[in-house]
């Protein structure tokens, strides 16, 4: 299967390419560390090692999650498998 997910660090920064939907997913500096830290921590692990409220940490999480960057399982989260070129 081909993957989905293709990501790539341009000027610095984290692109992400779906080509399932045709889309790129710019990450900006706290979204991709947020999002690096989704290796199965909670919520409050994430704000707590970021220095972060949880509120703030939650909102980017749904983001993260409505792009396909990450999922839950219960109240821990990981990133979306991606191919890095």
């Amino acid at each position: 299967m081909t993957p989905s997910l293709l990501a790539a660090v341009l000027d610095g920064r984290v692109v992400v390419l779906d080509t399932h939907q045709a889309r790129v997913i710019l990450l900006d500096p706290e979204n991709e560390r947020i999002w690096r830290a989704c290796s199965g921590r909670v919520t409050d692990e994430i704000a707590a090692g970021l220095g972060r409220s949880s509120t703030e940490i939650a909102g980017a999480l749904q983001n993260l999650a409505e792009a396909g960057l990450v999922t839950s399982e219960g109240p821990k989260w990981t990133q979306v498998p991606v191919t890095w070129v």
